[in-house]
């Protein structure tokens, strides 16, 4: 999975905030597999990755989120 994206809004609170000076720059990566025990069940493994930056007027902001999951599925 790869995305990427631009956008011109802050959120502040529960109110999208538009502005000419707003710029945005989102990254989003993952990747993961599905390991199948039998006919029955199944071990699932995924790293998700998001970079996101904010530049404010001058200000700048950024961070990194990392993600690691795991799940069973059984199939009936």
């Amino acid at each position: 999975m790869l995305g990427a994206g631009t956008n011109n809004e802050l959120k502040i609170g529960y109110v999208m905030e538009t502005d000419s000076e707003f710029r945005g720059l989102l990254i989003n990566a993952g990747a993961g597999f599905k390991y199948l025990i039998g006919t029955g069940a199944a071990f699932r493994f995924e790293y998700r990755y998001t970079h996101s930056r904010l530049k404010v007027y001058d200000e700048k902001e950024s961070f990194n989120y990392h993600q690691f999951l795991a799940d069973v599925s059984i199939f009936f």
